[in-house]
């Protein structure tokens, strides 16, 4: 009888021992199936933080680009006035020098 016992005891030692082996297996694979979610996630996240460096960069280039053009409007705008300026300056100048010219005669 204590043969029996102690085989049976043995057997569920054994089964026991098998589990916690399968136990560890499962523990194994979950935790390199974690390990990959994490690597996605950081390559998901580098990649995210590559697009976003990207489209920062691509909205300052149209800022400058419109900041250039503004500026380009601006000067025109500016040497057109000054321009119609100098015009008036020289066409009133002009008077003056002819009313003058006509005082003096």
């Amino acid at each position: 009888m204590e043969n029996t016992k102690e085989q049976l005891e043995n057997e569920k030692a054994e089964r026991h021992m098998d589990t916690l082996d399968k136990k560890a297996d499962v523990m194994k694979a979950e935790a390199k199936e974690t390990v990959s979610d994490v690597k996605l996630g950081a390559v998901n996240l580098a990649e995210k933080a590559s697009n976003k460096a990207d489209d920062l960069k691509e909205d300052a280039s149209d800022t400058w680009e419109n900041v250039k053009d503004k500026a380009g409007d601006i000067y025109d705008d500016a040497k057109d006035k000054a321009e119609e300026i100098g015009e008036k300056i020289g066409d009133k100048y002009d008077e003056l020098k002819a009313k003058a010219k006509a005082a003096l005669s």
